[in-house]
């Protein structure tokens, strides 16, 4: 379908375009306490921030929801459009982020951190059978992680977490987009270089036949330390329904912690 692949390809413009450092949101923590800052509740920046401290947030473009949390209960947040090239500063004080049970105005956080060293954003809640022992082209082993989630019209999220006994390199991007068109015999017709909490990250977008169908795949790998980190979404061009604002947010709500 002609429109799913428009908006592939959006959503490939979109995350390149923002990736310059130009769009940010900015947080200022002026409570006597620590804070963790979100957006769309995944968390921001590289850690919590200190009473008086500050941290900053590269963006894209786009309506966001900006809070803070305590770990337990976070504040009611606030809403915002942000334009290219624009700066935006939230900021928490000591009456906005006081903490107590009874008040409405405060709610429960959902844990969206799958404790393998990433947070995202999915339409659904993806799920693992848990790391399984590989090895790799050189007869190197490693260990795999991969969280899945389909929804009823057939669209697929996944990610796949890989920890190697050596430390990835951005010459890995390549292999990694390399090794997923092999593994569905597809065609890259799109390429591009981001960014992700700070880190070297390449996106694709990789199209392949599957029994007379055509499957369009958005792809986006990057790295820390000695793993890999690949996230996914899979749509077949005949499929109805695809939601791209759920696409757009999976892939721009990832950050590794």
């Amino acid at each position: 379908m002609k429109k799913v692949l428009i908006a592939l390809m959006f959503l490939a413009s979109t995350l390149l375009f923002a990736q310059d450092g130009r769009t940010k949101v900015q947080f200022f923590n002026q409570t006597s306490t620590t804070l963790r800052f979100m957006l769309n509740g995944n968390p921001v920046c590289t850690g919590d921030v200190i009473p008086q401290g500050y941290c900053t947030e590269p963006v894209n473009p786009g309506t966001y929801t900006a809070s803070a949390t305590n770990g337990q209960q976070t504040t009611g947040g606030q809403t915002f459009d942000i334009a290219y090239g624009e700066t935006y500063n939230y900021t928490v004080s000591e009456r906005e982020s006081q903490v107590h049970n009874n008040n409405p105005a405060l709610r429960t956080v959902a844990d969206l951190d799958y404790h393998q060293g990433f947070t995202v954003d999915a339409p659904m809640t993806l799920t693992t059978t848990g790391p399984e022992t590989r090895t790799t082209h050189e007869g190197r082993p490693y260990t795999q992680t991969i969280y899945s989630g389909s929804l009823p019209n057939g669209d697929s999220y996944s990610v796949a977490v890989a920890e190697y006994s050596f430390q990835v390199t951005n010459e890995d991007l390549d292999r990694a987009i390399e090794g997923f068109r092999a593994a569905f015999n597809g065609t890259v017709t799109k390429t591009f270089d981001l960014q992700v909490s700070g880190q070297p990250a390449k996106g694709a977008i990789i199209e392949t036949q599957q029994n007379g169908r055509t499957l369009r795949f958005a792809f986006m790998v990057t790295y820390r330390g000695n793993k890999a980190f690949m996230f996914a979404f899979g749509t077949w061009l005949d499929t109805q329904g695809t939601n791209m604002e759920d696409v757009k947010t999976f892939f721009s709500s990832v950050r590794l912690n």
